[in-house]
């Protein structure tokens, strides 16, 4: 019993180190936030509608913004990740400390969680500064919204150390990133919904199946958006919490692999 408060001990101390680390940034990475969706939501709401696309093709894509952040934060987290295992190895020391590898990698799961968390908050204010009356929020579920981006951005967090796990040095950081990660993001719903590349695409929506980020957009647009057009969202919870489980379990066996443990 004692062994185990000492090690949430030495768990809390390291999550408040990196919520230090993390308030340093935080402002600059909430501007370029700010910056993404905006120029995002001007083109999706005022400039693609002029081609004939769908008013609500700007609070579509906003909502796509909610389930995106953590994804635009894996490239600079894996970057970190593999430095601190290839170059000065920090990571040694602190698996040193008095905690288990599982608990010590969710240190760094979370760590990353609570980073794409801070920017998620701020597509709200972006996408509703923009599009004013064309993003309705009095229909958000929003008892479901919070639990469902806080599993996300923890599904985001372990995917950051599956890839950092993987990545034997820092030159090989793009092609992960240009060979898997964004064709999986690009192809994952981001512009369209499954139901619109189902009916274009079968085959590719058949793939796209086994596709996480596919069931993250749906999820959070229907939760947004309301149901209709898109996946169950209890399948999108259900899919993304076994991805989440999937991924957690991973990351913990490549980090013991990775950093010669026992």
């Amino acid at each position: 019993m004692k062994n185990i408060i000492a090690q949430m001990r030495v768990f809390a101390s390291l999550l408040y180190w990196d919520w230090s680390m993390l308030r340093r940034l935080l402002a600059s990475r909430c501007i370029n936030t700010c910056v993404w969706v905006i120029v995002n939501t001007v083109i999706a709401g005022y400039v693609l509608p002029v081609l004939g696309v769908t008013q609500q093709f700007g609070a579509f894509i906003v909502a796509g913004l909610c389930g995106s952040m953590g994804f635009f934060e894996l490239y600079g987290r894996v970057i970190e990740l593999v430095r601190d295992m290839t170059h000065d190895k920090p990571l040694l020391y602190f698996a040193t400390l008095p905690i288990s590898l599982p608990l010590f990698v969710m240190r760094l799961i979370i760590g990353n969680a609570m980073s794409s968390t801070m920017t998620t908050l701020c597509v709200f204010p972006c996408g509703k500064l923009v599009l004013g009356s064309g993003l309705d929020l009095s229909g958000v579920n929003w008892f479901l919204l919070v639990p469902f981006l806080l599993l996300v951005n923890i599904l985001y967090g372990a995917a950051a150390v599956v890839m950092g796990g993987y990545i034997k040095d820092l030159v090989y950081v793009s092609n992960v990133w240009i060979r898997i990660a964004y064709p999986m993001w690009f192809m994952g719903c981001y512009q369209f919904s499954f139901q619109i590349l189902n009916e274009a695409l079968p085959f590719i929506a058949f793939l796209n199946r086994f596709n996480p980020i596919v069931y993250i957009f749906e999820g959070v647009r229907a939760l947004i958006m309301g149901q209709q057009g898109f996946l169950p969202i209890e399948q999108c919870f259900f899919v993304t919490f076994v991805f989440c489980i999937v991924f957690i379990v991973w990351s913990v066996r490549l980090i013991r692999r990775r950093l010669d443990l026992i």
